[in-house]
C-alpha cells in the first residue's frame, strides 16, 4: 500500500464529495498552520506543557477533520507529552510532526478530485 498523508476516502466521508468545501478546508488549514506550529514550537522550547497540550490539541483536531492520520498521531503524541509534562523526546516529536504536516500540505497543494473516488457519491 502506498503512503498517503491524507486518506481521500475518509476525507470524502467527512467533508463530502464536492471539491469546493474540500479546497476551502485546505486553504483554512494552510492559512492557520504556521501560527499553530509556531505555538507548538515555542511551547516545546519554553517547556510550556500547558501551551503544548493546547496547541497540539488544536492542530490534532484540524488534522482529524482532514483525515490526515499520520500527522494526527504525531500531534497527539505532543499533546500527550504536554498533558503529562513529559519533556524527553520533544524535539524529535516536533521534527516528525513538521515533516508529516509538510506531507499533508504537499497533498493539499497537489490535490485533484479523482473521479474514481467520486463514484460512490454520485
Amino acid at each position: 500500500m502506498l503512503y498517503s498523508p491524507v486518506n481521500p476516502e475518509r476525507l470524502y466521508e467527512i467533508i463530502g464529495p464536492d471539491e469546493e468545501p474540500i479546497l476551502e478546508c485546505f486553504e483554512d488549514f494552510i492559512t492557520h498552520y504556521p501560527g499553530v506550529m509556531e505555538e507548538i514550537k515555542t511551547a516545546v522550547e519554553m517547556q510550556d506543557f500547558n501551551g503544548l497540550n493546547n496547541a497540539a490539541h488544536k492542530l490534532k483536531g484540524a488534522l482529524s477533520y482532514l483525515a490526515a492520520r499520520p500527522a494526527f498521531q504525531a500531534a497527539e503524541e505532543l499533546e500527550l507529552a504536554g498533558k503529562i509534562q513529559h519533556k524527553e523526546g520533544l524535539d524529535q516529536k516536533l521534527a516528525r510532526l513538521k515533516i508529516l504536516c509538510g506531507d499533508v500540505i504537499e497533498f493539499m497543494v497537489n490535490f485533484k478530485n479523482p473521479p474514481s473516488l467520486m463514484e460512490p457519491y454520485e
